[in-house]
């Protein structure tokens, strides 16, 4: 008869507290067979919280980074800008837009000045026809804010909200020339024409002005006792 090795005994843990039994009639928890859902726990019975959330070293509210020792080198900071060869286009198109949408939106304003309700084929014996329509003058308002929003974000320098207004202006005074034949686009007693001229010029001054006028940090109010 073979004899079989004898296995060690797992050390005994002297003095170790014993845990009570549960006491007489309390519900044997039943645990749930496999592909149950386990039912939720019972009101008022205590449930832990989980642990909080510890916050980032560097983050809003965390602990600041540990200094670094004597001679050691800054970390690396990452780039977030755009490389050098992208920012330039994309400046560059930002000013080719800028001063060709203000050549287009002075030509488009010369257009629409002389629009009438019979332009669009209405025409009847009680002079409605003949009714302006100023297209024009909500173009050369509208047009010229945007076209000196964009020659501002879109550039990145004050200065080029200059761009569109050079050929806003470039374009309506050649529209006010007259030919050999006397003909003009741009008449001067024409009240569309006029109010399109005084409208234009005046959203390009308001908006350039506030577009390189330097932006001021806002200081609370402090009202005195």
């Amino acid at each position: 008869m073979t004899n079989l090795p004898e296995q060690p005994h797992p050390p005994s843990q002297a003095g170790a507290p014993i845990p009570p039994p549960p006491p007489a009639g309390s519900p044997v928890p039943s645990i749930p067979p496999a592909g149950q859902p386990v039912p939720p726990p019972a009101a008022g019975s205590p449930i832990s919280a989980p642990p909080p959330i510890q916050p980032a070293p560097g983050g809003p509210g965390g602990p600041p980074y540990p200094p670094l020792p004597p001679g050691a080198p800054p970390p690396p900071v990452p780039d977030t800008e755009p490389p050098i060869v992208v920012d330039i286009l994309v400046r560059i198109a930002g000013a080719l837009v800028a001063f060709g949408g203000g050549a287009v939106a002075a030509w488009l304003a010369v257009l629409l000045i002389p629009l009438r309700v019979s332009s669009f084929g209405i025409s009847d014996g009680g002079g409605v026809g003949a009714t302006r329509i100023p297209i024009a003058i909500v173009l050369a308002v509208a047009g010229n804010a945007a076209l000196v929003w964009v020659a501002r974000h879109g550039t990145g320098f004050r200065w080029a909200v200059l761009l569109p207004g050079l050929s806003w202006f470039a374009v309506i005074a050649v529209a006010m020339l007259t030919t050999p034949e006397g003909d003009r686009l741009l008449m001067p007693d024409d009240w569309v024409g006029a109010i399109t001229l005084f409208g234009g010029t005046i959203t390009f001054v308001i908006c350039a002005v506030i577009a390189v006028a330097p932006s001021r940090a806002r200081t609370p109010y402090h009202r005195s006792p």
